[in-house]
């Protein structure tokens, strides 16, 4: 098993996710990091090179909806300085994650991700391009299969997470297909600190 940084890649006419690629780099005692590239998101409608496109030959249209953004209360459960608090807050993060691509609003993980966390700002800026195109997920773009705290300590954890990211449409403000996300299952190991509440302070790929 191999943990690594992850650096986001771009596919035309899909958004392939901050976390579709990794750059190797060994993490060790005394090991310093480099921060995420510049990550910029395809807004298509050109289709993708792949066999299977995400568009049809005619428009496709999908009802616009009119979400606001209310604060989502952490769960008792998730919020406890335990290890299956500390896993519990990384279930609920995953369900943030699907909220803020499918209002969207980047603003909405400011809460839980150290503005210096190492590895999250991928996931940021994929958001936060979404949100400056004026484009939405139709659905939960991820899905969790396992959320197991791998250490803990007084304030501090480790969480293994794998994840299912689903093959979702992303519309724009007139309801219009523009892109979707790239499907795949990814492994993470996820480093929390305990203030109140948990915060994510690094996020690593894992590579098996």
């Amino acid at each position: 098993m191999r943990r690594s940084h992850h650096t986001p890649r771009t596919t035309p006419g899909s958004v392939a996710g901050w976390l579709a690629l990794t750059v190797t780099a060994a993490l060790v005692a005394g090991c310093t990091t480099t921060p995420d590239p510049t990550h910029t998101i395809s807004s298509g409608p050109t289709p993708p090179t792949s066999t299977t496109s995400a568009f049809t030959s005619s428009a496709t249209l999908i009802p616009t909806t009119s979400k606001s953004t209310p604060t989502v209360a952490v769960p008792a459960k998730a919020q406890e300085n335990t290890p299956d608090g500390a896993s519990e807050f990384v279930n609920f993060l995953v369900s943030e994650v699907n909220r803020a691509f499918e209002t969207p609003r980047s603003a909405i993980l400011d809460t839980y991700l150290d503005s210096t966390c190492l590895g999250c700002q991928g996931l940021r800026k994929d958001v936060a391009g979404v949100e400056s195109q004026s484009h939405r997920a139709i659905a939960d773009v991820w899905s969790t299969d396992f959320a197991i705290a791998e250490t803990w300590e007084s304030k501090k954890a480790t969480v293994r997470l794998r994840i299912e990211q689903h093959r979702v449409d992303f519309v724009d403000s007139s309801g219009r297909i523009v892109n979707y996300m790239k499907p795949g299952s990814h492994d993470y190991l996820l480093t929390l600190t305990h203030r109140g509440t948990w915060h994510v302070t690094r996020w690593q790929k894992i590579e098996l």
